[in-house]
């Protein structure tokens, strides 16, 4: 979405607004990145002055969606004839903008909410490896859609090495809508020979095409060279020095030279070091319980007498499963703002009674919740009641995509509220 102001370039007219200025209702829409910026521009053989708002935006919801008028009141200042400053109060308007968002077709097994255009690839650091040296792969998923909807790649298990991660990055273009997300994975390999690494999908729906597209990454043929030290690896909770300080017995009549006088008490010592250090530990033990015991009848007491705690506590839990069981039924939507005042309400231990949108907005702004949120908070909110009050039944897409939106709502909400409350 691009606002802009044109303003002649004469340095004798000028536009003054508010200080921030108003944007339009983006209703249904997940806000992304927002600039702004100003250029030199001719139009009709005269110089204007182009002052640009732009602000990305991806619809979370399938149906008929509009970005409203853009409104505000400004002041125009010009010279007259006499050089004379004039002024006058202007309302600047824009008409609505109507939009229709078409439900995604059946989705394909592997398909994890990627809409866009986008270009998937992949990069392995190197295909001459190590056993036990780790090697980062790294899969890149760039071009135009929501960040937020691109999820890590499914990968096949390799039974011959351990992957660990991802690591995921997002990188934003500034003024466009061009993204890219990359998931870094730590692949350590623990076993020698010939393997391969398989072929991964990256599955998503190109609205150019109006269908599911695949993206494959290549497939990698690795060699893994054998560790130094007879193919020994060192794993997690042991060490080197370990396995130098054991004594080996190679015949009865060969005896082994014996260089670091620790390695004579090792053997003997360890049954009575184990003994030992329980021993140590063991009067402590009592204690251990009895301050768990107390810090749970503690916790177990708190929930039973402070109700705004206890209202925090089970009210996640509570709104999901509620979420899941509206879901099921006959007509999902039908109470979907409700259970998301009720979660509200329990979160902030108001009472949820004739609570609006409007009310719930200027709530969490006092909280400080962070503005994406209560923007995606009060669009999901007002689309649950448009749902309720629209005269007729969802279709089990719109139905599927509410409830979805409003799980999203509760978990982000969730964490919020407990970061501002702790």
């Amino acid at each position: 979405m691009r606002l802009q102001i044109y303003q002649l370039n004469t340095g004798y007219i000028s536009i003054t607004g508010p200080r921030s200025l108003p944007m339009p209702d983006t209703e249904g829409f997940y806000p992304g990145p927002e600039w702004q910026n100003t250029r030199t521009e001719n139009y009709n053989d005269h110089e204007y002055e182009v002052t640009e708002f732009g602000r990305i935006l991806y619809p979370a919801m399938p149906g008929e969606l509009k970005i409203g008028a853009w409104n505000w009141q400004g002041m125009v200042r010009w010279h007259d004839a006499w050089r004379r400053v004039q002024s006058a109060a202007r309302m600047f308007t824009t008409p609505e903008i109507a939009i229709t968002v078409m439900s995604l077709p059946e989705q394909p097994e592997g398909f994890s909410g990627a809409v866009g255009k986008f270009r998937f690839t992949a990069q392995l650091a190197q295909t001459t490896l190590t056993q036990g040296t780790p090697v980062r792969l790294t899969f890149t998923v760039s071009g135009e859609g929501n960040p937020n909807t691109i999820s890590a790649p499914h990968l096949p298990d390799l039974t011959w090495a351990h992957m660990s991660g991802p690591e995921t990055e997002t990188q934003q273009e500034e003024q466009s809508t061009e993204v890219t997300k990359t998931f870094s994975y730590l692949l350590t390999p623990l076993e020698a020979g010939a393997h391969t690494i398989p072929s991964v999908p990256f599955i998503f729906f190109a609205p150019v095409i109006k269908n599911y597209k695949t993206e494959q990454s290549p497939e990698y043929q690795v060699t893994v060279n054998a560790a130094d030290g007879g193919n020994t690896l060192v794993a997690v909770g042991g060490s080197a020095d370990a396995q130098r300080s054991q004594i080996q017995v190679f015949e009865e009549k060969i005896l082994p030279i014996i260089t670091e006088g620790d390695a004579l008490l090792s053997a003997s010592n360890a049954n009575n070091a184990r003994l030992s250090t329980f021993a140590l530990l063991s009067p402590g033990l009592p204690l251990l319980v009895f301050v768990v015991l107390a810090v749970w009848l503690s916790w177990r007491g708190r929930l039973s007498r402070d109700r705004g705690y206890a209202r925090r506590f089970y009210a996640k839990n509570k709104c999901l499963k509620a979420l899941k069981a509206a879901q099921a039924a006959a007509e999902p939507s039908e109470n979907l703002d409700v259970l998301l005042k009720v979660f509200i309400a329990d979160m902030l231990n108001i009472n949820e009674a004739g609570l609006t949108s409007s009310d719930v907005e200027g709530l969490l702004k006092e909280r400080k919740v962070a503005e994406d949120s209560i923007a995606m908070t009060v669009r999901v909110l007002r689309a649950c009641e448009r749902a309720r009050y629209a005269g007729r039944s969802a279709s089990p897409e719109e139905a599927e995509a509410l409830c979805t939106a409003a799980e999203n709502v509760v978990e982000q909400l969730h964490a919020a509220l407990q970061e501002t409350q702790s």
